[in-house]
């Protein structure tokens, strides 16, 4: 018979019942060892899939600001040739009030003054489908606008889940290591008393 740890007051251990208490130990430890590991992966997917996530709206961001700015050059080229088409029209408008003031003009100037008019006419026509074309675009940028700042916003909530979930398992790593930091430990001083008794 041995004394366990030679503690108050002393208990009578065989070293039979000490190997069966070793080996017991052992086995628990082993299943909750398998137990830690499967929970590490578990965490190790869910941050793969939080880093997934994290990309995919950095994405679409992207794509979101690339389309402004190609609606925005589409927006400053028609407000060039509106600005072009502007002096024309004022010049074809003049030209019509004059013609019409004159008493004696020809049927070749009212027949030129017809074609000037449907000039009138069409770039009045172009000229409404231009401004109509820049409020869509407009509406459109406001449009993807808002939807970035939801982006942006999205992703930095996703990043304060991340920095969140990342201190959780920190702390629930150091927790696991210290752990079995302890079992090492009682193993040790298991296994040096049961060398000590042979």
């Amino acid at each position: 018979m041995v004394e366990v740890f030679g503690a108050k007051p002393k208990i009578p251990v065989s070293k039979k019942e000490l190997s069966a208490a070793v080996l017991k130990a052992n086995k628990s430890l082993r299943v909750k060892n398998k137990k830690l590991e499967n929970r590490a992966k578990e965490k190790e997917s869910q941050l793969k899939a939080l880093d997934n996530e994290r990309k995919s709206l950095e994405d679409g961001i992207k794509s979101l600001s690339s389309n402004i700015e190609l609606l925005n050059d589409e927006i400053v080229k028609n407000n060039n040739i509106l600005r072009k088409e502007r002096p024309k029209l004022a010049k074809i408008k003049t030209q019509v009030l004059a013609a019409i003031s004159k008493e004696n003009s020809a049927q070749s100037n009212f027949d030129k003054l017809g074609k000037e008019s449907d000039i009138l006419a069409k770039n009045m026509e172009k000229m409404n489908s231009d401004l109509a074309i820049v409020s869509t675009l407009k509406s459109e940028i406001k449009l993807l606008k808002d939807d970035k700042k939801l982006g942006l916003k999205e992703l930095d909530e996703v990043k304060k889940e991340m920095h969140l979930r990342f201190d959780q398992e920190r702390d629930d790593t150091e927790k696991i290591k210290k752990w079995c930091a302890e079992i090492k430990s009682d193993n040790k001083i298991i296994i040096d008393y049961i060398l000590k008794g042979k």
